[in-house]
């Protein structure tokens, strides 16, 4: 349910494999992400991140801030 939050609300098939590369460092395989459907409106998912960004930053998950990226949680 996240994974589809964060992807603009289109659920995505799993995978479990990025890519494969040979010895010789070429890619042999490289997956691509394949839509499922749509299952949230984008505008609902971008205030869903909103909110769950701001447990991090002002709510009651602070520590858990990351200064390298941005980061949505959901505590409580």
């Amino acid at each position: 349910a996240y994974a589809t939050l964060a992807n603009g609300g289109v659920l995505l098939e799993p995978s479990l494999v990025r890519e494969l590369r040979a010895p010789d460092g070429t890619v042999r395989y490289r997956h691509v992400a394949r839509p499922v459907r749509r299952v949230f409106p984008e505008e609902v998912t971008a205030q869903m991140r909103t909110m769950l960004r701001s447990v991090v930053d002002s709510g009651t998950a602070t520590d858990a801030d990351l200064a390298s990226f941005a980061l949505g949680g959901k505590s409580g």
